[in-house]
């Protein structure tokens, strides 16, 4: 009995990796501008990174998106209501770009605190984000390295997380492309801004 349990729970496994293998879709160059108007939020993307579009019917909410460093051999329709979930058949390199509204109010130190894993580690001195020095942390677990950046905007009420997600063989040389993403994020203002904050307007382009 046992042995036709197994065999059952094998051939059940086989099929969900078919159906997976089926679903998946190549991941497709990234678009040289990200814009969210919705978090008042733009980034010019380098070019060479990749990432995995929303499945068609999707409907969830604009949080952020993945940059993948290296394409990953495929990307997995999701069904996360989250936009900054994008997930693959198999771990690649990225920068992870994520927004919200502070809701806690936490300030800016408290807020890189309560988005990096512990143990926390010092993030490499001279990253900028959003113009300022950038605070966050370093999380290393076997050969898996992320270092995180955090910032506060629009007087706190928003906050943005920029993610490298690589392994310790790659750090130094996907360092100065999180250097070069995350200093090229800035504010926007969305038309619906009616506020008398002096912020370029955003730029007509979706977020992806």
């Amino acid at each position: 009995m046992n042995l036709v349990r197994a065999f059952c729970v094998l051939l059940a496994l086989m099929n969900l990796y078919g159906h997976v293998k089926a679903q998946t879709q190549p991941p497709l160059p990234a678009p040289g501008l990200y814009v969210t108007s919705n978090y008042g939020l733009m980034a010019k993307i380098p070019k060479g990174l990749t990432y995995c579009p929303l499945p068609e019917g999707w409907e969830g909410s604009d949080h952020g998106t993945v940059l993948f460093i290296e394409p990953p051999s495929g990307c997995i329709p999701s069904n996360a209501y989250a936009s900054s979930s994008r997930p693959t058949t198999n771990f690649a390199p990225a920068i992870y770009l994520y927004y919200e509204h502070n809701s806690a109010e936490v300030n800016r130190s408290e807020y890189a605190r309560e988005n990096c894993d512990k143990p926390r580690l010092r993030i490499p001195p001279g990253l900028m984000l959003l113009g300022r020095p950038a605070v966050g942390c370093r999380h290393d677990e076997r050969d898996r390295v992320d270092i995180a950046l955090a910032a506060l905007y629009w007087s706190g009420g928003e906050g943005v997380i920029v993610t490298l997600s690589t392994t310790r063989k790659r750090l130094s040389r996907d360092l100065p492309l999180l250097a070069k993403v995350a200093s090229a994020i800035s504010e926007c203002k969305p038309d619906w801004d009616k506020s008398k904050r002096v912020v370029r307007a955003c730029p007509d382009a979706p977020w992806w």
